[in-house]
């Protein structure tokens, strides 16, 4: 049987220690996945969560994408993503 990839690993992403690994070749496919993650974990975008910050940083030679998104029940979210696999490669 072959193993097929899965597009997110790592942690659960509430540190860059922990950050959720997005597995994707281009930037494109990288970025939409981390908002399918939120979706995942919060619930639809406009609905449950709405978008606070997206900003990247580098951290001990790693490319990370933190994104903090409002709830609409309350409180707020921080989500870090590993994005070394595709940074840059569009």
């Amino acid at each position: 049987m072959i193993a097929v990839p899965t597009l997110f690993s790592g942690g659960n992403g509430e540190t860059a220690k922990s950050a959720v690994v997005i597995n994707a070749s281009r930037s494109a496919v990288g970025v939409a996945a981390e908002y399918r993650y939120v979706e995942q974990v919060c619930g639809k975008r406009d609905v449950d969560w709405t978008l606070e910050m997206q900003m990247q940083t580098t951290e001990e030679e790693e490319e990370y994408d933190v994104v903090t998104v409002n709830l609409t029940k309350g409180g707020s979210r921080t989500f870090w993503f590993d994005i070394t696999a595709f940074f840059g490669k569009f």
